[in-house]
Formats: C-alpha cells, sequence, structure tokens
C-alpha cells in the first residue's frame, strides 16, 4: 500500500513526457559525443523492441553489463520501456560474483554497453547495445508505478549479498516532490558512479525526469585531476560525491565548487574538517548531506549544511526525513526514545523498497509493519543504523547495530567479508576486523590455515576472483589461533595488535635527502601511508593493502611532489613499485640521478 502523495509514477512515462516536450536538447553526453532527448527515447525504443524479440517479457530481469555513458543509459531506459527492469553489473567485478548475480537476479539475459564484456560465461544469452536494429516497431508501454524499476545488491550477515527489488514509484516520489535533491532542468549533472551503486540514481534519474543534461565520467579511470577539471567546466552544475572523493577534491581542488549549483555527499560518513571548509569558502553552494539504505530508494533524510549547528553536533547530522519518509527511533522495545536518548532508526513512508527477491523470511524480518501509520498495509524497515534526535530534529548517525560498515562507500558485512576467505581451500577458519575511522575505513582478515604453506598475498589474489575488492580484506595475516577475552569469544583488539607488532609504521622518509636514494624514499613512503603496507618484490599496489581511491591520491601526490602526470590506467596495471619508480625517476633534480 502506498500514501496518497504525488509523483508516484513509473520512471519511463515521464521520461518519455520529457523528451516529447524537449527533443533537441542534450540529454547525456560522453566523451564520444552528445544524444538529444529525442534520440535518447529513439534509442530506448528500439531496444525495447529487440529485448522482447530477445525474449525479455513484462517484469523480467536484465542484467545490464555497464557503467556510465551515452548506450549505458539508452539501455537503461530500453529495459524500462520493455516493462522489464535491469540489474546493474560492475564490470570490474569478478567474474564469478557476476555469474552469482545474474543467477541470483533470474535475469533472462546480460546486455552488455560500449566495450563491456565479461571474459567467461554468464549461464545466460550476452546480447549487446550495438546488436540493436534501429526503426523497430514501437512497444505498448505496460507495468506500474509498483512494478520493479531496479535490483541492486547490499551485503548480507549470512555470507551472501541480498539482491533488493526497488519500484518505479519510490524512485520518481524521491526525485520529484520538492526537496534539496531535486535536480533543475538547466542543470548539468556529473555522472561518475558505478551503476551497481546507487549514486547513480541521483546523477542519472534525476536528471532525465525533469529534462536536465547528464555528462558522463570515466569513472573509475580517472584521475583526482581529471575529475577536478571536468567539475569546473561550466556546464556541470551539480554533482553527488563520496565522502572520501569530496574531501580529496576539497583538500586539492577546492576552487572547483565555486561554480556549482548543488553538491550532494552520501553513502558515508561526511568529513566534518572539509565540509566546514567548503561552506565558509563557498556560501553560494548547496551542499547536502544524504542518508537512506538501497532498501528505503537510496535516501529517506538530508542535511542541508547550511543549517548544520556545530554547537549541538560535532558531525554533520544526517538531517530530516524527505518527503514520503518517515523517521523513527525507537528502542530494543521497538517504542519511540526520547529526544536525544540513542537508538535504532527505522524508515517508513510510501518509498521503500518491496523486498529482498525471493527472500521472504529475510524481509519479513527487516520490513515490518509500522504501528505509527494510519495507512492500511504501511510498512518500516529496520535499518541497523543507531541515531539520535539532535535539539533542531535533524538526526544524528551514531553507528552500527551489527556488523556492517562502509568501504569506500559500499556496505560490507564482516560476515560477508569472513566467508569469502574462509571459502578457500586452503583455509580453516577466517576473522575480519574493520579498522580507521569512520569514511576511510579497511578491512584486516585474519586466517587460520587449513594447508601448510598458506600464502596472504595468494589468498587476497584468489579472493579478488570470488568477490569485489571492497569486500576482499585489504590486509591479511596468517594465524596459528585467535586470542580470546574472558568470555571465550575472539579478542578481535588483540588481533589489531598483533597486526600492528608485525607491521610496524617505518619512519617517514628525509625529503630534504637531496639523492636519488632519498626521493626514492620519499615515493616510497607515499606507497606505504596510501597502500598501507612497504613496497615489496613483485606485489603491486593492490597486494600492499592499497584500494582504487588510495591510487587517486597517490596519482595526486606524484604529481604535487615530482610534477610527474600519471595516467590512472597506467598506474593501475603496474606490477610493482620499481615501475612506478622508473616512471618517476626522470623528475628528480638532475644532480641527485647523477
Amino acid at each position: 500500500m502506498t500514501d496518497t502523495l504525488p509523483h508516484y509514477d513509473r520512471v519511463d512515462t515521464i521520461v518519455g513526457r520529457v523528451a516529447t516536450a524537449n527533443p533537441d536538447k542534450v540529454a547525456v553526453s560522453d566523451a564520444g559525443g552528445d544524444l538529444t532527448y529525442g534520440e535518447l527515447w529513439a534509442g530506448a525504443g528500439d531496444l525495447a523492441a529487440s529485448l522482447r524479440a530477445w525474449g525479455v517479457e513484462p517484469g523480467d530481469a536484465v542484467a545490464l553489463y555497464a557503467q556510465s555513458s551515452r548506450e549505458a543509459i539508452t539501455a537503461m531506459l530500453g529495459v524500462l520501456v520493455a516493462g522489464a527492469f535491469y540489474v546493474p553489473i560492475d564490470p570490474t567485478f569478478p567474474d564469478e560474483r557476476t555469474r552469482w548475480q545474474v543467477a541470483a537476479s533470474g535475469a533472462k539475459l546480460l546486455l552488455c554497453a560500449d566495450d563491456h564484456r565479461p571474459a567467461s560465461d554468464m549461464g545466460v544469452p550476452l546480447r549487446r547495445v550495438a546488436d540493436v536494429e534501429p526503426g523497430a516497431d514501437a512497444v505498448a508501454p505496460t507495468g506500474s508505478p509498483e512494478s520493479v524499476i531496479y535490483m541492486m545488491f547490499t551485503s548480507g550477515s549470512t555470507g551472501t549479498p541480498k539482491p533488493v527489488a526497488v519500484p518505479h514509484g519510490g524512485i520518481t516520489a524521491l526525485l520529484l516532490r520538492p526537496s534539496p535533491l531535486r535536480t533543475e532542468a538547466t542543470d548539468g549533472m556529473l555522472a561518475g558512479a558505478t551503476l551497481a551503486f546507487d549514486t547513480s540514481v541521483l546523477e542519472i534519474w534525476s536528471s532525465l525526469l525533469v529534462g536536465a543534461s547528464i555528462v558522463c565520467a570515466r569513472g573509475s579511470s580517472t584521475t583526482l585531476g581529471d575529475l577536478a577539471a571536468i567539475l569546473a567546466e561550466p556546464r556541470i552544475t551539480a554533482a553527488h560525491l563520496s565522502p572520501a572523493l569530496f574531501a580529496l577534491l576539497v583538500d586539492n581542488y577546492p576552487d572547483v565548487f565555486g561554480g556549482l549549483r548543488m553538491v550532494g555527499c552520501g553513502g558515508d560518513v561526511m568529513p566534518t574538517t572539509q565540509t566546514t571548509r567548503v561552506r565558509t569558502e563557498h556560501p553560494g553552494l548547496r551542499l547536502i548531506n544524504s542518508y537512506g539504505p538501497t532498501e528505503a530508494c537510496v535516501a529517506s533524510t538530508v542535511c542541508e549544511v547550511s543549517t548544520w549547528d556545530e554547537t549541538e553536533s560535532a558531525t554533520v547530522p544526517i538531517g530530516v526525513p524527505l518527503s514520503g519518509a518517515r523517521c523513527y527511533v525507537l528502542g530494543e522495545d521497538l517504542r519511540p526514545v526520547a529526544d536525544g536518548v540513542p537508538g535504532e532508526l527505522f524508515v517508513g513512508g510510501d518509498r521503500l523498497a518491496i523486498g529482498y527477491h525471493n527472500d521472504p523470511e529475510l524481509t519479513a524480518s527487516r520490513f515490518l509493519d509500522d504501528p505509527f501509520s494510519e495507512v492500511p498495509g504501511a510498512r518500516m524497515y529496520r535499518t541497523g543504523d543507531r541515531v539520535r534526535t539532535l535539539p533542531s530534529g535533524a538526526l544524528e548517525f551514531l553507528g552500527r547495530t551489527d556488523a556492517e560498515v562502509k568501504i569506500r562507500g559500499y556496505r560490507v558485512n564482516l560476515t560477508e567479508s569472513q566467508v569469502v576467505l574462509a571459502a578457500d581451500p586452503e583455509v580453516a577458519e577466517a576473522v575480519v576486523v574493520a579498522v580507521g575511522d569512520p569514511g576511510a575505513r579497511s578491512l584486516i582478515g585474519f586466517v587460520r590455515p587449513g594447508t601448510a604453506g598458506l600464502d596472504a598475498d595468494a589468498l587476497r589474489e584468489r579472493s579478488w576472483e570470488r568477490a569485489p575488492r571492497h569486500v576482499v580484506p585489504d590486509k591479511i595475516l596468517v594465524v596459528d589461533t585467535y586470542p580470546t577475552g574472558p568470555t571465550g569469544k575472539v579478542d578481535k583488539r588483540a588481533l589489531v595488535a598483533l597486526w600492528d607488532e608485525r607491521h610496524p609504521v617505518a619512519p617517514a622518509a628525509d625529503p630534504a635527502t637531496d639523492n636519488a636514494a632519498g626521493y626514492a624514499a620519499v615515493l616510497a613512503g607515499l606507497w606505504t601511508t596510501l597502500a598501507g603496507q612497504p613496497p615489496a618484490p613483485g606485489k603491486d599496489f593492490f597486494h600492499c593493502g592499497g584500494s582504487s581511491l588510495g591510487l587517486i591520491q597517490l596519482i595526486e601526490e606524484v604529481s604535487t611532489r615530482f610534477g610527474v602526470e600519471l595516467d590512472f590506467a597506467a598506474v593501475y596495471g603496474m606490477r610493482s613499485f620499481d615501475e612506478l619508480l622508473d616512471l618517476v625517476r626522470p623528475a628528480f633534480p638532475a644532480h641527485a640521478n647523477a
């Protein structure tokens, strides 16, 4: 059941109206050119007809193997016009995870955009957007606002990701009702998030539903400098950034925010230092902190940073409910707690997900009857997040009630990470611990070997073949036994201390050492700081514990300190520190190389 609030409609229905009214306006741009609304709608119609010819029926799932681009966005819309729903698959994920997601979603086929194509068979027919024949007969509209628009996967406490089915109406209601998040028709929206991350919903559908223009960045292959240059383009007026990326941009390219109308942050804790700086230096920017799980259709609350009162909250609040969302702070007895008292956040309203695909038991345990609503059949979602209500009425995020953490913006349940490691035939048992401050967390895995000679680096590499890199611990330590506390449970603090003991922090290199060895030591120090481990023979940045975001930081530091502009793709493919050193060494002062 849904409330009677407006804008609860199908996405493709509304985009069709926008395209009819603005056929010549640019809808999507990427490095290859522009696509008008008229061309987008025509292409989506052709694809819808082809999908029907390929056996896709209304209500079917279509796995979409793509990153943001003109072709990918045409494919997304075409799937909806066909009455089906899309399941976004990140092409950077290992084939084993992709195959599992395709099967778990029940996808009828795998649709590939641009040059993306899996290396192995996915168990369903594979089709390319480029194979679509233009000029096909139009497909009759079908479906309702309650129909599924997309299915995305979130980390699960059982070790298996959970496929969440989201309705059309939840998205149109979120993006078209009055809200600080609403995109304006005159906006140029940056699209840089992976399609498998629901930030992409804010980037793409918020724009197409109102007739704004989308500018696609190159996603994971874009350096920080490249991204800053794109944001500085006059056609870009709005962007949704992860808190970690936002912080990097503020620290290195603060001026890019001066030309923007709106910047939204979400998916993790917003950094207070950088937020304060931007609020001070760019008072005309509409800076927003948004919060919401996938199960509540992307966003449930927002805080306009201009309203943040630092005297009542040291951290940026997650704000107040968006239109159509109802937020309850409840105690263990599921009764409301007093303002200021910590409790668990439950989200109700008419914008909840349908539930977990093919898992009615899990759906019933997380989507409960809403006793506080007068709407028949109303539900509320149990988020697992701890919050408190501030005197202003805004909500402050306090952490989790379970073993779930945010790693580079992704929800990761530590159990899932442990299951990935323990699934290796050479591992007897695994424990995973999250370390670091919110917004900069990483995972350390502690494994007991099931066979002699277990190699941590080889285990990490094998795990990358089964799961996305944000699920696999950045650092892995092989241990004989686990330390335990008085109750017999594993002492995770002792495990972290054991890691620190075996991996002491190396002293900082002295940049004043004016010779090649000194400059190389500075570069090695940057590597160690950003990867977590010092350079080692035969180990690339990722095998030393690094991440894509860390690599972006490394590229930026090399540019700042040595004046060398490195290409992300080239650095990503480097097999060792020595290869990086070879690229940077020519920039050392001539006398240092003498």
